[in-house]
C-alpha cells in the first residue's frame, strides 16, 4: 500500500492478505510500517466515520524490517518479542525486496542445527502472557536433535509417566502443535496429543525404539 491510499484500499488489501501483514511502502519502495489485520478490525466499527478520513499512514504500525545479513537469531527473537509471525526484508535502501516467516526460520534452524555434531540451539516461544522465552540447549558430540511426532502408544502419556530421560537418555526440549510453528516448552503433567511434535536430543537408537512405540497402534 501507499501510505495515502485511502480506507477502502487500506480495507480491501487487509481482508484479502488472510492474516498476513500488509506493508506500505514510499515511492521509493522503502518500508514505512506495517497494518496487522487486528488494526483494521478495530476501526471497521467506525467505518461509516473513518471512510473520508483514514489513509494507510495513519493506520500503520512502526515495523523493524530484516535485512539480507540480518541473522536467524536475531529475526527469531524479533519476531516472538513483537508477537508477530512474519518480517519484511529490506536492501541497503530500505526497499522492500521479500518477507521472512517463522516457519521459514524454524526449517532453517532443524536444517541447519541437523548437519552438525555439536551445537547450541536456541528456543522461542512465549508464555501464556506474551513474554518471550528462550531456551539454549547444548547438543554434544554423540548425541542428535530428532524430532519425535506423538501417536500410538506416546498418545495420551505425559512426559513423566514416560521418563524418557531415565529409561532412554532423551531429553525433551520442547513441543511443537500440529498446525502450528511455535515450539513451546513441554509440560511434563499433560497428556500428549497425536500429531505433537517432540523436539529431543540423545542417541539415536534410542530415539528410534522410542519412535518404534510411536507406530505402534493400541
Amino acid at each position: 500500500l501507499a501510505p495515502s491510499d485511502g480506507w477502502a484500499r487500506v480495507l480491501e488489501v487487509a481482508l484479502g492478505a488472510s492474516g498476513a501483514p500488509v506493508y506500505v511502502v514510499n515511492d521509493d519502495g522503502r518500508v514505512l510500517g506495517a497494518i496487522l489485520l487486528e488494526d483494521v478490525a478495530a476501526l471497521i466499527r467506525e467505518e461509516s466515520v473513518l471512510e473520508r478520513l483514514l489513509v494507510a499512514a495513519d493506520v500503520m504500525r512502526s515495523v523493524e524490517p530484516a535485512s539480507m545479513e540480518s541473522t536467524l537469531a536475531r529475526c527469531l527473537r524479533s519476531l516472538s518479542r513483537e508477537g508477530v509471525d512474519e518480517r519484511p526484508v529490506t536492501d541497503e535502501e530500505g526497499r522492500l525486496i521479500g518477507v521472512i516467516t517463522r516457519s521459514d526460520l524454524l526449517a532453517l534452524y532443524d536444517r541447519e542445527v541437523l548437519s552438525r555434531g555439536s551445537s547450541l540451539v536456541t528456543f522461542s516461544d512465549r508464555d501464556e502472557e506474551g513474554t518471550p522465552l528462550y531456551t539454549t540447549v547444548h547438543i554434544p558430540d554423540d548425541a542428535r536433535l530428532e524430532t519425535i511426532v506423538v501417536a500410538g502408544e506416546l498418545v495420551g502419556r505425559t512426559l513423566r509417566s514416560l521418563d524418557l530421560r531415565a529409561k532412554h537418555g532423551i531429553h525433551v526440549h520442547a513441543l511443537r502443535t500440529e498446525g502450528s510453528d511455535a515450539q513451546m516448552i513441554p509440560d511434563a503433567n499433560r497428556p500428549l496429543e497425536e500429531g505433537q511434535v517432540l523436539l529431543v536430543t540423545g542417541n539415536r537408537d534410542a530415539i528410534d525404539r522410542v519412535r518404534s512405540q510411536a507406530h505402534h497402534e493400541v
